[in-house]
């Protein structure tokens, strides 16, 4: 039997590649410059969140129904993991690869 440590969460899989899920895409990835995120069936606003290997957010927002731009050109060579959260789409989460 495998037992979960207390408080362990466990970590999403993810991939690179373009993901599509119902009315969400996000490219290019791998990156270096600029993220966009579409969200085409949306149909209120959603909360991004850009976060570090750490857990540190480096950047953050509202995406609204359509494509945000996401100037990440500043943002250190690495892996990231961006948050989507929504009442009409719940909780997306991608890993982001800036190279």
């Amino acid at each position: 039997m495998i037992r979960q440590p207390p408080n362990c969460n466990l970590i999403p899989k993810f991939t690179t590649s373009v993901i599509r899920q119902p009315g969400i895409s996000v490219y290019p990835n791998p990156t270096n410059d600029v993220l966009h995120i579409n969200l085409v069936e949306s149909t209120s606003t959603s909360n991004y969140s850009l976060t570090d290997l750490y857990g540190r957010i480096v950047g953050s927002g509202v995406a609204g129904k359509g494509i945000t731009t996401l100037n990440i050109s500043q943002l250190s060579a690495g892996m990231y993991v961006l948050k989507i959260s929504g009442e009409s789409i719940g909780t997306v989460y991608r890993k982001v690869v800036v190279e």
